[in-house]
């Protein structure tokens, strides 16, 4: 029917009605609340006709590509990014990055690309699983996707990576390892020019190394606040860095101790470890009865400065290989996560091992004592309102319940960021909970929910082996013949 694909597609759009706000008719005499809801309804529309048509162009590119092949073994020809640049109005470099990513869609995610075309994820979350599944054997680039794909829809950018690096760490740990001494080859320090007299400074480190940094900015930041300072928290962390750098004998360092969780089957073990940031020592190993694994908190303390690593107590034994993650920033390869180990302090926390989230306890008074508040930080990891990934160790722990109406518990506490706390309690927003599960319902009545993250994997039941059939004996048919006389 159709000389081409191209020709296809040119004659999918001719038909497709994209006049879609009409379906969405602003009312200006309904109330404010009722026409933003419209209003949001009309904006996921169009995100999915978006992406229905990112999809088409990926397939156009890919084609593209395809009848511009390279003399020189690359995927296109150099020149073919200067012909899409010309014709879209995009950059040489916009171009090129926009051939690769189609030939990545159409040979290695194909499935990602189907679902950018139905609407289920938008162009940032393919970019990033694209480049997150980049350096991949192309078999365990499918499994990470087949492993994400289904949950993607409901996750945003920084969820589906999350997701995404604790796929690889366990579809390819010994990759994990690899690809982390290879990318830290590439750390830096670059300068970039900005307007108005300003400049960026970024720097390209090791996660732990860059979470270290980060800390200790933000421990000078918090001890210079001081009574009438009004510069933000952004501007003291900004000037911290600058006076830590350029007039270092001025700053002292604050003495911090690390914690780290461990987690674990049967069994137990002492692990010690002092560090610079404060010694100790405690234990992390396996539970008993309904409780599974133990966890504690281990963090390299170098420099006074606290980072959080969570991992099984058969990574510390060198039984498996995954399942370790740096507070936040996400998963790490199992040899950065013991040396990280070996530089901390432990505290033992018990896992449930069908679930494997944290076990719950429960406490009289309004603000949580130390131990409960570790507690409920290691549970959450990062603020528990859907999409916000802000690392637990900056949030606020917030009675879901107010206090007294509610306990001083795990149940009833959780990590919410000053900026969701406040929406909590100033602009009409209601929590609730339902098992694991946090609801969130808006002021127009829309219901959004999350859960905190399991601490260890859950382990799954034993299927038990097919009892093979039972074997018929042989039948012995009665003698006929009279015996022997």
């Amino acid at each position: 029917m159709f000389d081409s694909e191209a020709d296809r597609d040119m004659a999918t759009l001719a038909t497709t009605d994209l006049d879609i706000e009409a379906l969405y008719v602003a009312d200006p005499d309904a109330h404010p609340v009722d026409r933003g809801y419209t209003e949001l309804d009309l904006l996921a529309a169009c995100e999915q006709q978006v992406g229905f048509l990112h999809a088409m162009q990926f397939r156009a590119l890919a084609r593209f590509a395809a009848v511009r092949p390279s003399d020189k073994g690359n995927l296109f020809s150099e020149f073919a990014p200067d012909e899409v640049a010309l014709a879209l109005g995009w950059t040489r470099a916009v171009a090129g990055m926009r051939l690769s990513l189609a030939l990545t869609l159409t040979d290695r995610l194909p499935a990602t690309l189907a679902a950018l075309e139905r609407g289920e994820v938008d162009l940032r979350r393919v970019q990033k699983l694209a480049e997150l599944t980049d350096p991949l054997p192309a078999a365990v680039a499918r499994a990470v996707e087949a492993a994400v794909l289904p949950q993607a829809k409901e996750q945003n950018t920084s969820e589906l990576a999350r997701a995404a690096r604790k796929a690889i760490a366990r579809l390819d740990p010994d990759g994990a390892q690899a690809r982390h001494e290879d990318r830290k080859q590439d750390r830096r320090v670059v300068l970039y020019p900005m307007d108005d007299a300003m400049a960026e400074l970024r720097a390209y480190l090791p996660a732990a190394d860059a979470t270290r940094v980060y800390r200790k900015v933000d421990q000078a930041a918090h001890a210079a606040t001081a009574p009438g300072d009004g510069r933000t928290m952004d501007q003291r962390r900004a000037d911290a860095l600058t006076d830590l750098i350029l007039n270092p004998t001025a700053n002292t360092s604050s003495t911090t101790t690390s914690t780290g969780s461990s987690t674990g089957g049967g069994g137990t073990s002492s692990i010690g470890g002092g560090s610079t940031g404060g010694g100790g020592s405690g234990t992390c190993g396996g539970g008993n009865g309904t409780c599974g694994g133990g966890s504690g908190t281990c963090g390299g303390g170098r420099n006074g400065v606290l980072v959080q690593v969570t991992m099984p107590a058969t990574m510390l034994m060198g039984l498996t290989e995954h399942g370790a993650e740096l507070a936040g920033y996400g998963p790490i390869p199992a040899p950065v996560a013991r040396e990280l180990a070996a530089d901390g302090t432990w505290r033992r926390l018990l896992t449930d091992p069908v679930s494997g989230h944290l076990l719950d306890y429960g406490r009289t008074t309004y603000r949580p004592p130390a131990a409960l508040a570790d507690f409920i930080r290691a549970r959450d990891r990062h603020c528990i309102f859907p999409g916000c990934m802000r690392a637990a160790t900056t949030c606020d722990i917030d009675h879901r319940k107010p206090y007294p109406e509610g306990a001083t518990s795990a149940c009833n506490l959780a990590c919410l960021c000053r900026h969701h706390h406040r929406l909590k309690h100033e602009a009409g927003w209601s929590l609730d909970k339902q098992g694991d599960r946090y609801v969130w319902t808006t002021p127009t009545g829309q219901r959004f929910e999350s859960a905190p993250e399991p601490i260890a994997e859950p382990i799954a039941e034993p299927v038990p082996e097919p009892i093979p059939p039972a074997q018929s004996q042989p039948t012995i048919e009665p003698a006929t013949d009279p015996p022997p006389f």
